[in-house]
């Protein structure tokens, strides 16, 4: 089983309470079945709701051979302990719900081989971390071990926050080169 996946399991302490004689089952199955598009990892609640996966259609956008550099950023998702998670659309630029409660969390989707420059809210920094998806844009999957990445989930995690404007931007590693941001008013 991938290491990430087997501590992010480890931090779901409720759901491992409640299924702990299931958890090599559990483990089992994560490891040779992954996650489907559409499907949720539930290490990533907002009071209890997951984030699906991005599925979107990119066709004309990306690459038809795969990953190479960056093809494609958005601000994909925002979660917050007042509204759950809201999921964004192409060219938004303000969420619909009224955000804020103890913490927001900000997801981008990058396709591409790249990497995240940061993301602020309010020009601060939150905490980041990033997560391999595999797979076509339109059917991604958690990455399992020995799978190709095309892909990344950046999270940013902000405490305290109330609302403002979110900017991450991410960097492609390999051609086409570039800086890709993109940017989101958090009501």
């Amino acid at each position: 089983m991938n290491i990430y996946l087997f501590r992010r399991l480890l931090k779901m302490k409720k759901i491992v309470k409640l299924a702990e004689g299931y958890l090599p089952t559990i483990a089992a199955v994560v490891a040779t079945a992954c996650f489907q598009a559409g499907q949720v990892y539930a290490g990533d609640t907002i009071d209890g709701q997951s984030l699906n996966l991005p599925s979107v259609d990119i066709a004309g956008k990306i690459n038809p051979t795969g990953p190479a550099g960056i093809s494609y950023y958005q601000v994909y998702a925002v979660g917050s302990s007042n509204a759950g998670w809201e999921y964004l659309k192409d060219l938004q630029t303000a969420t619909t719900q009224d955000h804020g409660g103890s913490r927001i969390t900000v997801v981008t989707f990058q396709y591409g081989y790249g990497q995240a420059s940061g993301g602020t809210l309010n020009a601060a920094a939150g905490t980041h971390e990033k997560v391999s998806v595999c797979g076509p844009s339109a059917a991604l999957y958690y990455c399992g071990t020995g799978d190709k990445i095309t892909g990344y989930l950046d999270y940013y995690s902000f405490d305290g926050a109330q609302n403002g404007y979110f900017t991450g931007s991410a960097s492609s590693s390999i051609p086409p080169l570039g800086t890709w941001t993109d940017s989101v008013y958090i009501q």
